[in-house]
């Protein structure tokens, strides 16, 4: 008869690291995270296309950064952020 091994009371739980738009290599994919933006700011990037946790690749960093959305707005438009609203928008980091 085998023993089953004791089961912790909590299982830990998983982190990801948010990094910002800034910091993603160009050609990466990665999924955003708006909900740490001002409503102003979700307004303006939902109107261009980039719906919350939506999958984009990274063209160019840097002003602007241009992002392909690959999800949301139908697939495959571009669209380009000020560096200062980049810096801001939260991605998952890990690539897609």
């Amino acid at each position: 008869m085998a023993m089953l091994a004791s089961m912790p009371d909590s299982i830990p739980e998983i982190t990801t690291r948010r990094v910002p738009l800034t910091e993603v290599s160009r050609g990466s994919r990665v999924r955003v995270d708006l909900a740490g933006l001002e409503s102003d700011d979700r307004e303006l990037l939902r109107a261009m296309g980039l719906r919350p946790e939506c999958v984009v690749e990274v063209c160019r960093v840097g002003e602007p950064c241009i992002l392909e959305v690959r999800e949301g707005c139908g697939g495959g438009c571009r669209i380009g952020l000020s560096r200062r609203l980049a810096d801001r928008v939260l991605t998952d980091g890990t690539g897609v």
